[in-house]
């Protein structure tokens, strides 16, 4: 009885020892191969002379969600969209400086080149006249900048489903005995573009001072200045990051980017400033990684952009 249940023990302790093994030659079968690994630059390593921008893909799927999209046909247009109001009133003394009551009016915009849209102004009104004919235009709040000024529009899936995008403007709020917007006319600025290129720059601080020396960009008729940077930047305690100045182009900029020589993203931190005699250019702040010598800047711009001044219009408006 002992030889029969040790005979049995043998079997199973061969038989596990199989199963084990075919299950690692299994593992081994159908387990990828490890991507290699990049091996990070190191001191004194020579800049890579085939170094290029990173491919731009759309992600899965996306092509697939942008052609399910129905876009927005019909002419460019402004249509009315809202009407807020803000009454004030002080129960007692009322300071030397405080909000007067206004009106807020909301617009949408939309029509066939919607997708086309690059870069949208503020809604400037023109004139705006109630039931009771009292203009209540507000021309003290429109800053110069507000008539030509833009801001870039990143248009995506979600926003073109949508197939608007809002814009409003504050005036004067009408008295009580007015119950409708007689006529308001004004306009938003537009921008359009359609295909975009991309414009490698090798050492971007080479240029500080001066423009940047590029044949593409001189083709396309864009000077992008490399500024010098004074106590505006060094108050702030950032030094080691580029300041830019876009000379009647920035609407053809859409993205700028920096890398090291290794192509590795160098991530800055972008706004706006001002220099001592009050010019704006863009600084980006070096956040991660060092911009250098051996940096590059990729600019994505669009060769060719439409700028529209679009015009609005309404009547018999509801007011609140």
């Amino acid at each position: 009885m002992w030889h029969l249940w040790a005979s049995v023990l043998c079997f199973q302790l061969a038989a596990c020892g199989v199963y084990s093994q075919a299950l690692t030659v299994a593992a081994i079968l159908t387990t990828p191969d490890p991507a290699p690994q990049q091996q990070p630059a190191t001191a004194g390593q020579d800049k890579p002379a085939d170094a290029k921008p990173p491919a731009r893909t759309l992600s899965p799927g996306q092509n697939e969600d942008m052609a399910e999209i129905e876009l927005p046909t019909g002419p460019m247009r402004i249509e009315p969209f809202s009407i807020s109001e803000e009454r004030i009133i002080f129960l007692g003394e009322a300071p030397k400086e405080h909000a007067q009551p206004s009106l807020r009016i909301q617009v949408k915009l939309t029509g066939e080149r919607f997708a086309d849209i690059v870069g949208i102004g503020h809604l400037v009104i023109d004139k705006i006249i109630d039931d009771t004919g009292a203009d209540l235009s507000n021309p003290e709040g429109i800053q110069p900048r507000d008539l030509s000024a833009t801001s870039p529009v990143r248009m995506t899936p979600r926003l073109l489903a949508r197939g608007t995008i809002v814009r409003g403007a504050t005036v004067k709020a009408p008295t009580r005995d007015a119950r409708k917007i007689k006529s308001v006319t004004g306009w938003v600025n537009m921008v359009y573009g359609k295909e975009t290129e991309d414009i490698l720059i090798d050492n971007p601080l080479q240029y500080k001072g001066g423009l940047i020396k590029h044949p593409r960009l001189e083709e396309l008729g864009m000077k992008i200045k490399v500024v010098e940077p004074g106590e505006e930047i060094q108050q702030k305690r950032d030094g080691r990051g580029i300041g830019l100045q876009f000379v009647r182009c920035a609407k053809q900029v859409r993205n700028t980017e920096f890398f090291d020589a290794w192509m590795k993203p160098i991530y800055p931190r972008a706004r706006r400033v001002q220099d001592a005699e009050g010019n704006d250019y863009m600084y980006y702040g070096i956040v991660v990684g060092e911009l250098d010598e051996d940096a590059q800047m990729l600019l994505t711009v669009f060769p060719n952009i439409e700028e529209q001044r679009l015009p609005f219009s309404a009547e018999n408006l509801d007011l609140p």
